[in-house]
């Protein structure tokens, strides 16, 4: 089965302070938004100025908006997640 590539509009942006090393973040968020669809790829910026961002593309748009929906506020160690769809 040939997998399509995203398209743009399917990338979820995720904010979120944390004080966790880049890998091991990507890992609990890839176990977190993998349960809303099909995660292509999570980039966890380290920058200063994008310090606990995270941005996950996923499959399709439905996947991306159902994460959003579901993850918007969710409790993740003690700090909520402010999640929004960004062009990919």
């Amino acid at each position: 089965m040939k997998r399509s590539s995203p398209k743009v509009g399917n990338a979820l942006s995720v904010n979120f302070c944390c004080a966790f090393l880049p890998i091991e973040m990507k890992i609990t968020l890839y176990h977190l938004l993998s349960v809303h669809g099909d995660v292509v790829e999570i980039s966890v910026k380290q920058s200063l100025n994008l310090r606990g961002q995270a941005f996950a593309t996923f499959r399709e748009q439905d996947m991306a908006d159902r994460a959003l929906k579901e993850l918007t506020g969710f409790n993740l160690f003690g700090k909520q997640m402010v999640c929004d769809i960004t062009p990919s």
